[in-house]
């Protein structure tokens, strides 16, 4: 028997609205280490992961990240913020900044982000009371705690392909978070007496994070409009084929 999961929808309660952005970082004054990355290698990190002749870089701090939704690698540490611009095509083709964090000791990309284009309105469905974390459980993440080295897809690359499948344009949303990330899906699976046993191994993904973008729930209750102002979308680092969608009002 298997069990497939093409797009997997999760309605939960927990919302991000306005200023409540998941990752915050502060300035660090203190020097990140005799180990730590300097800001030339964080700069070609960042180059690279672009992969862009338009990204101008504009500043480079080290600093202290907070993020409340890491997605699978620890929450807090200390990295190179990044900040610059570059060409997308999305829309309309204009200069979308962008944020990217590199690890302080690894190089490696936390996470990349789009500035806030400001506040959006939450939007709660009723019944809703499961987690976000619980919820993506369901939904057949488990996401490992170690960050990707070696990516096939250049952040751009990513922007494009949640354009071409979920119509979302980083331009146009409220803000966009993209981690890369290792994935092992519990989904799809066939059955081994009374277990589970996941068809596909360990997947370099990204996890693409979209607030501020409303629309409609797919499937609610009969009678009842759902809207959402968040989604979660996996990406496959390389192919850029979407594996799945969180949609969270």
């Amino acid at each position: 028997m298997l069990l497939a999961l093409e797009s997997t929808l999760c309605l939960v309660a927990d919302v991000f609205a306005g200023d409540h952005t998941p990752i915050r970082v502060a300035e660090v004054s203190a020097p990140l280490g005799d180990t730590a990355i300097n800001v030339a290698a964080a700069v070609a990190s960042a180059t690279t992961l672009m992969g862009s002749k338009t990204f101008t870089v504009s500043s480079t701090l080290p600093v202290r990240y907070q993020d409340s939704a890491p997605f699978g690698p620890d929450s807090a540490g200390t990295a190179w913020l990044v900040v610059g611009q570059f060409d997308f095509s999305g829309a309309k083709t204009e200069r979308i900044p962008v944020n990217l964090l590199i690890d302080s000791m690894t190089g490696r990309l936390v996470a990349a982000y789009t500035d806030s284009t400001g506040a959006w309105p939450p939007v709660t469905a009723p019944g809703a009371e499961v987690t976000a974390a619980e919820r993506c459980k369901m939904a057949g993440w488990k996401l490992a705690h170690e960050i990707p080295d070696t990516l096939h897809s250049t952040v751009p690359d990513v922007m494009s392909a949640v354009i071409r499948h979920d119509g979302v344009d980083p331009g146009n949303a409220g803000q966009m978070f993209l981690r890369p990330r290792w994935n092992t899906p519990r989904l799809p699976a066939r059955t081994e007496g009374d277990k589970l046993v996941p068809l596909r191994g360990k997947e370099k993904v990204w996890i693409v994070q979209v607030f501020g973008v409303s629309d409609s729930v797919p499937a609610p209750p009969p009678g009842v409009d759902w809207r959402t102002t968040e989604r979660l979308i996996e990406v496959m680092d390389g192919s850029l084929k979407r594996m799945s969608a969180v949609h969270v009002p």
